[in-house]
């Protein structure tokens, strides 16, 4: 299907249309970012079930679900959220944007997921070390891929990437260095918890390592795969 400037396919066209006005934009939009939540979810309790560690910003939550059960891990990640979208309106000093709000619902959302997800998996046969690493690398290119939804979609961002930015613009500092900055900060906390609540790095190992390096790879490739499907989501209108 053509889809230069000039050259594209009835269909395409009506589609840029009917997607071009603000409420059906915004509902496409929507719609894009919350396939991303649902793959952010399953990625997270995907790496949970596999057992080699979670992506750093899910660290935390991982490692408190086995140090103060019966609390879930997404219950946890709920938590955290919720703190990460309190921090962006400390940091701003105000709400100064309705999306916080939306931040907090998509937080409980997220971790509903997980812990949906969570259960759905119970039983996946995970076939040894091997095989747990192999698991651990589908979570990885599937948290790759919602990220790169994420973005494709620009609606909002997650509580996890908007207080990286929320930290970078007070601190004038480089949003990527803000980011892995905060990521080594999750891992580090994460593995005192575990060394201290459970003797152990329980919940965060070398899986989560592997997260924290792969992703950002991996998403510069998708976002390059995905790019045909820029053309299907209109400018936002003005």
């Amino acid at each position: 299907m053509e889809t230069a400037q000039g050259n594209i396919s009835p269909f395409h066209r009506r589609w840029n249309e009917v997607f071009s006005k603000r409420g059906a934009n915004t509902a496409l939009r929507y719609g894009v970012f919350l396939v991303a939540v649902y793959l952010l979810a399953f990625s997270i309790a995907l790496a949970r079930t596999a057992q080699l560690g979670t992506s750093p910003i899910a660290a935390i939550p991982n490692v408190c679900s086995y140090v103060f059960p019966p609390i879930t891990i997404g219950q946890f990640q709920i938590l955290m959220n919720l703190l990460m979208v309190l921090g962006q309106i400390a940091l701003n000093r105000s709400f100064r944007r309705p999306v916080e709000f939306f931040q907090m619902f998509m937080a409980i959302a997220l971790g509903m997921l997980v812990d949906l997800n969570v259960f759905l998996l119970q039983g996946l046969p995970i076939g040894g070390y091997l095989g747990a690493w192999a698991w651990t690398f589908l979570s990885i290119v599937l948290l790759a891929l919602g990220v790169s939804l994420e973005l494709l979609a620009s609606a909002i961002m997650m509580p996890g990437e908007g207080i990286v930015l929320s930290i970078a613009t007070v601190s004038g500092k480089p949003f990527h260095n803000c980011k892995v900055a905060f990521d080594v900060s999750c891992i580090v906390v994460a593995a005192a918890i575990a060394l201290a609540g459970l003797g152990g790095l329980v919940g965060v190992r070398e899986g989560t390592v592997a997260t924290a390096i792969l992703t950002g790879p991996i998403v510069r490739g998708i976002n390059h795969v995905l790019r045909p499907l820029q053309s299907w989501i209109p400018e936002k209108p003005e």
